[in-house]
């Protein structure tokens, strides 16, 4: 099983930083902060209540002179050894920015432009949207245009409507048009980095506000390769929802009559087991196809509660074509199973077959 994220704030983690500290402002107290931060309810926050407390526990040690202070994190940022997790991990940086410096925009701006190029600003960004919408989103129409890939990235990121983790932000929601006319100017960007958070961006639009998605993916389609590879993505939530419009726009019209076989090896399985399935189907001409399959699980009311997979989508050619594929069932955070009947059944660019029963033993 992987290391919980919130373990890698270790204590030479923490050391590192101490020392780092040090090397910059020659007065820390780098015994006090090191065992303020190990207090007694340390091993009981997960990972970002412990980004917070060190955000607050950095307050606490330097000076209480807000520019003060970020000059000095501003340097200490740069001698922390950067790797695949530096970008989670330094997040108390911009953070210290959104506890401390919502009152002065001046020094709050360039150090979040600053610190996210170390670990990105995207949480703390978004109090200073609430506050003053207009002009935090003239900042973010900035960083758009900026030739550091960590600044665009910041520009959408930071304005997500359902960002993951972050606060909401509910304007967006109701009105994304600010959010979409900065998106516009990053439709064809280069970075792979930019491209994911455009295409996010524009799934979580889709969630509230679908039509201007999809009259957004008409406009857009078509423009670059870097923009439709955007599009897809963006689109993935109204693809799994079946959308007409959407099925449509990426052409998945084509339609199969029936199925020619759909099994399940076998009608029981206990918790820990896999389940395995195969599918055939006839294609009267060449075309293109989004394969999913859905599960309804069971849940503890007796409801039962769907989760869509997909499959494949590509070209298939005229003539019977077989899938096969499995599904282990164990028990998750995000997922408890109960025991009694599931149902899986397979889609074809939209269109749904009869489900097959099998049963959960726990």
């Amino acid at each position: 099983m992987a290391e919980p994220l919130k373990n890698y704030y270790s204590r030479d983690y923490i050391n590192t930083l101490s020392k780092a500290l040090k090397r910059v402002e020659t007065g820390f107290d780098s015994a006090r902060f090191r065992k303020r931060i190990f207090s007694d309810s340390w091993d009981d926050k997960e990972l970002k209540a412990r980004m917070q407390h060190i955000a607050r526990t950095l307050h606490h040690f330097l000076p209480q002179d807000y520019s003060k202070a970020i000059g000095i994190l501003s340097q200490v940022v740069e001698l922390l050894p950067r790797d695949k997790n530096s970008g989670y991990l330094g997040m108390y940086f911009p953070e210290f920015v959104s506890f401390y410096g919502r009152d002065d925009w001046e020094t709050s701006l360039p150090a979040l432009g600053w610190f996210t190029r170390f670990a990105s600003s995207e949480f703390a960004v978004r109090p200073f949207i609430l506050d003053d919408p207009p002009r935090m989103m003239t900042q973010m129409h900035e960083w758009a245009q900026n030739a550091d890939e960590h600044l665009r990235r910041l520009a959408s990121e930071g304005c997500r409507p359902r960002l993951p983790w972050a606060m909401a932000l509910p304007l967006f929601k109701q009105d994304p048009r600010p959010v979409l006319k900065l998106l516009e100017g990053l439709k064809e960007d280069k970075s792979r980095y930019v491209q994911k958070s455009v295409a996010n961006n524009l799934n979580d639009i889709s969630k509230d506000n679908p039509e201007l998605v999809l009259k957004t993916t008409k406009r857009w389609q078509g423009r670059s390769p870097e923009t439709d590879w955007i599009l897809k993505q963006a689109c993935r939530t109204l693809l799994k929802q079946s959308h007409p419009e959407a099925l449509k726009l990426f052409g998945l019209q084509s339609q199969v009559d029936r199925l020619k076989n759909f099994t399940v090896n076998q009608p029981m399985l206990k918790l820990g087991e896999e389940l395995e399935f195969s599918v055939s189907f006839h294609v009267k001409q060449k075309c293109v196809l989004r394969v999913e399959y859905l599960i309804d699980y069971l849940k503890k009311n007796g409801t039962h509660s769907t989760k869509v997979f997909q499959w494949a989508e590509r070209e298939f050619e005229k003539g019977t074509h077989d899938l096969s594929s499995k599904q282990r069932f164990e028990q998750f955070t995000t997922r408890k199973h109960y025991s009694g009947a599931h149902r899986i059944r397979v889609r074809i660019n939209g269109r749904e077959f009869k489900p097959v029963e099998f049963e959960l033993q726990i």
